[in-house]
């Protein structure tokens, strides 16, 4: 019997519903953590909207994930991607941003998962 890509899907968006709430909540302390310093006013409009983006990402996973799982992949490589970016050519957020995108590559690898499992 195959399980329905709502189904194998929204592991994935409750995960993101997670990690974009624990950004919300204490995104700058974790990036305090990271980085070993406070994060700036912008890295702080960063981290919210980053947290907002998790959020979003996460409720459609989780309530209209059928049709667009390839879609939530391609959002998370994006992410990754711009983080290895912002790693070359930023140092000094190499760590922040490298724990960033890491989180993305493995949302994204979860939901091509999802999407291969559905339809084998």
């Amino acid at each position: 019997m195959s399980r329905s890509p709502q189904r194998s899907l929204r592991p994935v968006g409750f995960a993101g519903l997670v990690w974009g709430a624990v950004l919300l909540a204490c995104g700058p302390e974790l990036f305090t953590q990271v980085q070993g310093r406070r994060p700036s006013s912008g890295e702080r409009t960063a981290i919210t909207l980053l947290a907002v983006r998790h959020l979003g990402q996460g409720v459609l996973q989780v309530l209209a994930s059928h049709h667009l799982s390839i879609v939530y992949a391609g959002i998370d490589a994006l992410h990754a991607s711009s983080m290895i970016a912002v790693a070359a050519k930023e140092p000094t957020l190499r760590r922040a941003a490298l724990t960033s995108g890491a989180i993305a590559g493995v949302s994204g690898l979860l939901s091509l998962l999802a999407r291969t499992q559905r339809k084998g």
